[in-house]
């Protein structure tokens, strides 16, 4: 994510003297933006993983560590929901062509999240039982 980022600021610091420079210098700033936004995707990836793990485990996994199951779950959703906002900035500053392939990372989040709010919702019910 830091290389990404520091590439996104090299890209605006190139030279836009020249129709030719500015060019060059726009298709290097969308090149590090795409690159940006697709490091947080690969995490929402993760998180989903993670998610799906914790769901499984819930049920059959040791009553001692639910909240345990239910942490990590919960450490998922907020790894999906800050990757959500590093896409969006990122998605911002490109046309809506150069944008669309994160479309279903966004979408995919949403899903995560909700899923997500219902296991940790479980846990809380089987820790209140």
């Amino acid at each position: 994510d830091a290389a990404a980022f520091t590439a996104v600021g090299a890209a605006y610091k190139l030279p836009k003297e020249s129709e030719a420079e500015q060019a060059a210098r726009g298709e290097a700033i969308t090149a590090a933006l795409l690159q940006a936004a697709r490091v947080p995707a690969a995490v929402v990836a993760e998180a989903d993983e993670i998610v799906s793990l914790a769901t499984e485990l819930l049920p059959i996994g040791n009553p001692n560590v639910v909240t345990d199951i239910g942490a990590a779950a919960d450490c998922a959703r907020s790894a999906a929901a800050s990757s959500q906002l590093n896409i969006a900035i990122n998605v911002a500053s490109l046309d809506a062509g150069a944008g669309a392939e994160f479309a279903p990372v966004l979408k995919q989040i949403e899903e995560v999240i909700a899923r997500a709010d219902a296991l940790h919702d479980d846990v809380v019910a089987a820790i209140t039982r």
